[in-house]
């Protein structure tokens, strides 16, 4: 199994690439806007595995006790979704 840090590592380079190629490249996006064009749609839908893998890194390097340890919410339940999402908000307020 890969560690969340070294995952998200890996996956924010990867991204952080992509991006490159998006704003760098022409053709991709609109003059003087990040809104792309026909072409540069394929590659500007890939910027969510940026937010991704800033968020593995950085709930890798805020994560309190057990690394295993489900977040829990209310009633003893875990929300995957919302997990994540209080997450980076604590690492966020850390920052």
């Amino acid at each position: 199994m890969v560690p969340p840090l070294l995952a998200g590592l890996g996956l924010l380079g990867f991204a952080a690439a992509l991006n490159r190629v998006y704003l760098k490249a022409p053709g991709l996006r609109q003059d003087g806007t990040l809104k792309p064009t026909q072409q540069g749609i394929a590659i500007a839908k890939d910027s969510w595995m940026t937010a991704i893998g800033a968020a593995l890194v950085l709930d890798s390097l805020t994560r309190d006790g057990d690394a295993d340890a489900p977040l829990r919410l209310s009633a003893g339940r875990s929300r995957p979704e919302l997990v994540s999402a209080v997450r980076l908000a604590r690492a966020l307020r850390v920052l």
